[in-house]
């Protein structure tokens, strides 16, 4: 699940997390922004206890975007220990989110039930 991120929590939530984190940078203004957030909620659905997912909103967070690097939204950003481990530049399809959940949580991937759903996923 999608969670809000400021740059007042950045430091809390993802340099903090016991585990690996996803930061979607988003603007309202765009629409793509809009359907990587759908895109990537759906996904983080299955990897929720493996993976902690944030979005961070440009227009409030503009120093930590600029700080990060961010040039182009949406931009999805793959922390591992606070240090940034990969990064998507715009629109993404599903199963590429998939394969970059699945690379950071090897381990998820041997779960019966997520298979049927890479599948259905590789598919659309």
């Amino acid at each position: 699940m999608l969670t809000k991120l400021t740059g007042n929590d950045f430091e809390e939530k993802v340099c903090a997390a016991d585990k690996p984190v996803v930061v979607l940078i988003y603007g309202d203004f765009d629409p793509v922004s809009s359907i990587m957030k759908l895109l990537l909620d759906e996904v983080s659905k299955d990897f929720e206890k493996s993976v902690s997912t944030y979005a961070l909103n440009v227009e409030d967070n503009y120093e930590l975007s600029t700080s990060l690097k961010v040039r182009t939204l949406p931009t999805t950003l793959y922390f591992d220990k606070c240090e940034m481990a990969y990064r998507f530049i715009g629109a993404v399809p599903k199963y590429r989110l998939f394969g970059a959940f699945d690379f950071f949580v090897p381990k998820q991937i041997s779960d019966v039930s997520t298979k049927p759903k890479m599948a259905a996923w590789l598919s659309s």
